[in-house]
């Protein structure tokens, strides 16, 4: 605290209420014996403010009456269609339209502390509702011995929330690196695709593994904060009788495309090996579950993208667990 400064009483979230109406309704339409075409539909209305008191009077700094009633009418609805190709294949298409209201924090912040970049944060009554555009194309097929799945997305984000530093103005934080609040941007996209992957050779021996990535950016190229790499994840599972053996594999990219702004920071690409054991014993009509794992066998230093801060993740480590299934 600094030196020869009189206590001080802040409070970083203003009390206050937010009420909802909201109004549902879904249905769906079948085609045939092989189509489906659902529709979903919502429409909220939103009053938010905050309570007369100590946190309200603070924004008298910035002569701003938080205590006025914000209005928001919000408007949700999906459509998702659905052709059953043969008898184990389909093909699903999502468009949507979605939108959101800002957060307590977003509007009514005073000087909050993020971590993750360092900054003091204050909210903006004026920001406007966020509202999306989706589209999504997912394929599955399922075979004895062999299925799979595989989705494509795309979202465009209109009126995209995002912060930026107020020049002029101290942080309260002790150690922050200044002040910054938010304002509503042009547009925001993401895209990217996921998939899954099950084989089965053997009755006993299979084969899971996922993959996913996400490509995001501002209207002005920026990358947006907190996206992680491409991950990839697989695992190898062997079962005989009540034993159970799984080795897995995790691999992710290197994460190069960072926002400065934000405090992202470049993450190393890195492969983890872990390896588990199971054993069941019956005891009469429940079960006692043993396993023993040992994750990251070789010590690989590694940190996720989306972890706080430059602290790497545990080293080689082991666990034991007992689960009592009745």
């Amino acid at each position: 605290y600094p030196a020869g400064e009189p206590i001080m009483y802040m409070q970083t979230l203003p009390e206050n209420n937010l009420n909802d109406v909201g109004l549902a309704g879904s249905r769906m339409f079948s085609f045939y014996k092989n189509q489906e075409l659902n529709i979903n539909g919502r429409l909220d209305y939103f009053t938010q403010s905050t309570v007369k008191g100590f946190g309200a009077k603070q924004w008298e700094a910035f002569n701003t009456d938080v205590t006025k009633v914000q209005n928001n009418f919000l408007k949700n609805l999906n459509i998702a269609y659905l052709i059953k190709i043969i008898k184990n294949s389909q093909i699903q298409v999502n468009i949507g339209y979605g939108e959101r209201i800002p957060t307590s924090n977003e509007r009514y912040g005073y000087y909050l502390f993020n971590r993750p970049d360092q900054f003091d944060y204050i909210g903006n009554l004026n920001l406007k509702p966020e509202n999306s555009y989706q589209t999504e194309l997912i394929l599955k097929q399922t075979f004895k011995k062999f299925e799979y799945s595989a989705n494509i997305f795309y979202n465009h984000i209109n009126h995209y929330i995002y912060s930026y530093q107020m020049m002029g103005l101290s942080a309260m934080t002790i150690g922050a690196f200044g002040l910054k609040t938010y304002k509503n941007i042009d547009f925001a996209v993401s895209k990217g695709f996921e998939g899954s992957l099950k084989i089965e050779p053997f009755s006993n021996l299979n084969y899971l593994g996922t993959i996913k990535y996400i490509y995001a950016k501002t209207n002005t190229g920026l990358p947006l904060p907190l996206i992680a790499p491409l991950k990839i994840q697989q695992a190898i599972r062997y079962q005989i009788k009540q034993f159970q053996f799984q080795l897995e594999h995790d691999f992710a990219a290197k994460q190069s495309r960072v926002n400065r702004d934000y405090g992202d920071r470049v993450t190393s690409h890195f492969n983890l090996f872990n390896a588990r054991v199971s054993k069941k014993f019956d005891i009469g009509k429940a079960k006692l579950q043993a396993l023993v794992s040992c994750e990251n066998i070789w010590d690989k230093t590694n940190r996720e993208h989306l972890d706080i801060g430059n602290i790497p993740r545990f080293g080689r480590n082991f666990t034991i667990n007992l689960n009592y299934l009745f």
